[in-house]
């Protein structure tokens, strides 16, 4: 390592020491895991599939209601003495009404000072088919009905604002996309492994980096729209197929990585 490149590291460090003592960073403890919970609205399809078996505006749940960090649920077949409804907590509910930019500036906009300080940061979205975990993370992304942005896509723009806005450092930022599919995964940016889906790519555990993919390409960016056009690629990839909840669903699960 060239003396150079010694004195940079040790003025990151420092720069990233002093923004701590100013608690630019919230506390680990508050940051170290969160649970967030989003009821979707109502669809349609599920509106007058209610109608036709009269069984109310939820075939498997009612919602009671949604307080701060609390929801509560019903099971509609049940009318007995004991179906007082189940309360769970969160660190916040999001009802039918909220949209991705709230989402995202209550979940995800308070870690892009931590991720600028070089502190690796992870969301993901679970929940059954037809939840809206494509639809939270990437939103329209083709821009073919509602036109709003995904939690992912703000975060991008989010990370290259404030790039812009520093400028007396360099930056390198790199773009991964991986598909985990019948347990094989494969390189969503490179369509040559794509093909060879039946084998997948390597994925090994290195004992100072922790989980890697040796294989998975990386793509350097400039800008939040160069990153979206390779999202877009990676995309058009994935395993879909259409369910009775959601006419293209996603099969698989997918990893964006931005370094």
């Amino acid at each position: 390592v060239s003396t150079q490149s010694t004195w940079e590291f040790f003025d990151i460090l420092n720069h990233k020491r002093r923004l701590m003592e100013e608690k630019v960073v919230p506390a680990g403890k508050d940051l170290a895991f969160q649970v967030f919970v989003r009821v979707r609205p109502i669809t349609k399809k599920e509106l007058d599939f209610s109608d036709r078996n009269k069984t109310g505006t939820r075939s498997q749940i009612n919602i009671d209601r949604i307080e701060g960090n609390e929801i509560c649920i019903q099971d509609p077949y049940d009318n007995g003495e004991y179906n007082k409804g189940k309360l769970y907590a969160f660190d916040c509910v999001f009802d039918g009404s909220h949209s991705n930019c709230e989402i995202f500036d209550r979940a995800i906009s308070p870690l892009i000072d931590s991720i600028m300080l070089g502190i690796n940061a992870t969301c993901f979205a679970y929940g059954m088919t037809g939840a809206g975990k494509t639809h939270t993370m990437l939103g329209d992304i083709y821009r073919t009905y509602t036109g709003e942005s995904g939690i992912c896509t703000m975060a991008i723009e989010a990370i290259f604002k404030e790039i812009s806005a520093d400028a007396g450092r360099k930056y390198k930022v790199k773009l991964s996309y991986l598909e985990i599919y019948n347990e094989h995964a494969i390189d969503l940016l490179n369509p040559a492994s794509s093909e060879n889906s039946c084998t997948g790519l390597l994925i090994i555990e290195d004992p100072i980096k922790g989980v890697v993919v040796p294989e998975l390409s990386e793509y350097e960016v400039h800008s939040s729209q160069e990153m979206l056009e390779y999202i877009l690629k990676g995309n058009i990839l994935r395993k879909k197929a259409e369910t009775s909840v959601n006419q293209f669903s996603s099969r698989s699960h997918a990893i964006m990585q931005l370094t």
